[in-house]
């Protein structure tokens, strides 16, 4: 009896450590076609990553002079047609968008973590330097996952803007939140958002439902009182991933409008 309690948790552990990621990382391996999401006003473009990967986003170019430029970084799910809904408004109103691709998603080449999504996201954020679009137009925006990308992509500096929807303070304090057993130190992809804001130069914008089940709002609060320059946005009710039905989308668009004045 005493042998087999501690070979449980080893067990335990063991497939903790082995099974993590496909959790985290939920990737779908079809690739969604932007026409089929009434998304058409996106084009497949690919960039590529400094350690080789060939990765593809959706990407609609400003239309307007001076326009901002949003650099959208999705969730775990990572399927870019079913959040493309909430950034449609942007380009009708002549906005650019860059929704970022991940590898292992979508048919992207390589195998998800945090080192390689954050290797994704600096490439897409050369993209759009080369296209001309200069951090001081972008506002760079993450949900969820994305929301820790999106911190560390900017850090880099000069940004207009920084959102993050339903965000969280680190991996191992989310699932702190949900479990009373130590797991931290078997998470291997720690995406620790509260060491990144500190060194965000931009404003924040932080939006969080109160009733989100899976990353309690006072993660968001709380970032938004570590971050230099931040407002932190409750919704009453709101949950994980229904924020647009609360109306977030109008808050989303003042603060960008706010961050690049029109020219």
């Amino acid at each position: 009896m005493l042998l087999a309690i501690p070979l449980a948790v080893i067990t335990l552990a063991a497939g903790a450590w082995a099974g993590q990621r496909s959790l985290l990382f939920r990737a779908a391996a079809f690739d969604p076609v932007p026409a089929l999401w009434q998304a058409d006003t996106f084009e497949v473009v690919r960039y590529a990553t400094d350690d080789g990967l060939d990765i593809a986003g959706w990407y609609a170019a400003p239309t307007r002079p001076g326009a901002p430029v949003i650099l959208y970084f999705p969730g775990c799910q990572g399927h870019l047609g079913r959040q493309s809904a909430k950034l449609r408004a942007f380009v009708a109103a002549g906005a650019g968008v860059l929704m970022a691709g991940y590898r292992g998603y979508a048919r992207n080449p390589g195998r998800p973590s945090e080192t390689g999504l954050r290797r994704d996201a600096a490439a897409a954020a050369a993209f759009l330097r080369a296209r001309g679009v200069a951090p001081s137009r972008t506002v760079v925006w993450g949900y969820s996952l994305g929301s820790s990308v999106a911190t560390g992509v900017a850090t880099a500096g000069g940004f207009a803007g920084l959102v993050l929807e339903a965000p969280f303070l680190s991996v191992p304090a989310v699932v702190a939140s949900h479990a009373r057993i130590g797991l931290a130190p078997l998470i291997r992809d720690r995406f620790d958002t509260r060491a990144l804001i500190r060194r965000v130069d931009a404003p924040v914008l932080v939006l969080h439902g109160t009733a989100d089940a899976v990353i309690p709002w006072s993660h968001g609060e709380a970032l938004s009182r570590i971050a230099t320059d931040a407002s932190f946005v409750p919704f009453a009710g709101g949950g994980h991933d229904d924020l647009e039905a609360f109306g977030a989308g109008p808050v989303v668009a003042d603060f960008v409008r706010r961050m690049v004045p029109a020219g």
